[in-house]
């Protein structure tokens, strides 16, 4: 669930919720046949989901299904999209696949759909840790680049506190998003 921070700064960039309400969530390890040494803990999920209910500051609201996995049984996939009743906008910034990382809108104009597309810098070049980081870099150097501030990190760090909890006991709760990013 490592890569759950990234995912949920990305989406909060996107929508720019004033908070979040986490409806239901769950955390499971794959089950396997594999024999772990004697000692070794392995009490870490490897796959988790949530339903969650973005507030907007216009006062929308917006449904959102999430689900993380790595090292499970289903079909390898990597798939990251938001749909609406006016478009939709998906977007892949890992680029596993080998292409360019990249973020799509789809909307309809006069009847037809319309696609707009904008890739970014091969995401190859780029060290599969240094992926996240290379908006710092673009910071660094004065470029335009969605950065994350230290109020927002810790709103982010609650919210996958809040998924765990839930996953837990099944307590909704709510987290009020501070800073920006």
């Amino acid at each position: 669930v490592d890569w759950t921070v990234y995912d949920l700064a990305t989406l909060l960039h996107v929508l720019e919720p004033s908070s979040m309400h986490l409806v239901s969530a769950w955390a499971r390890a794959p089950e396997t046949g594999v024999e772990l040494p004697a000692g070794t803990v392995y009490d870490v999920e490897h796959h988790l989901g949530a339903e969650w209910v973005a507030q907007l500051a216009s006062g929308a609201k917006v449904s959102i299904a999430y689900e993380r996995g790595s090292c499970f049984h289903g079909v390898e996939r990597s798939e990251a999209e938001i749909s609406g009743t006016r478009g939709s906008v998906a977007w892949d910034w890992l680029g596993f696949s080998g292409e360019r990382a990249w973020w799509e809108q789809r909307r309809d104009h006069q009847g037809k759909l319309m696609t707009e597309r904008h890739e970014y810098p091969n995401a190859e070049e780029l060290p599969i840790h240094h992926r996240p980081l290379h908006g710092l870099v673009a910071a660094l150097r004065g470029e335009t680049t969605p950065v994350v501030d230290g109020a927002r990190a810790a709103s982010i760090i609650e919210l996958i506190h809040a998924l765990y909890q839930t996953a837990i006991d099944g307590v909704p709760r709510t987290v009020t998003l501070k800073g920006k990013g």
